[in-house]
């Protein structure tokens, strides 16, 4: 390796995530978890905006924006009953394991 291509790979601009990257695998619409509550995104950006939701109920009961990253797809036993899809192999379709 050359002492210019050494300068080069150590002084060059290091790439940043681009927003698309980020929200690449997400959706409006989809069951979350962040930490140990339930949520559905609302909106898709970066930060997301999600809706908590009652485990109970299913109704929506809070919003909070927080970065993607601070997120994981809920698993279908998450889900609140009420608020499940019609079947459990539909949810697995989705992405949504047991």
């Amino acid at each position: 390796m050359s002492i210019i291509s050494t300068f080069k790979s150590l002084f060059q601009e290091k790439t940043q995530p681009t927003k698309a990257s980020l929200i690449k695998g997400w959706r409006r619409g989809m069951w979350v978890m962040h930490g140990d509550k339930i949520a559905v995104i609302a909106v898709l950006d970066e930060p997301a905006e999600i809706h908590y939701t009652d485990i109970i109920k299913g109704e929506n009961i809070g919003k909070e924006l927080v970065p993607l990253n601070a997120l994981r797809q809920a698993k279908y036993s998450e889900i609140p009953e009420g608020r499940r899809m019609t079947s459990r192999e539909a949810a697995e379709e989705l992405g949504y394991g047991a």
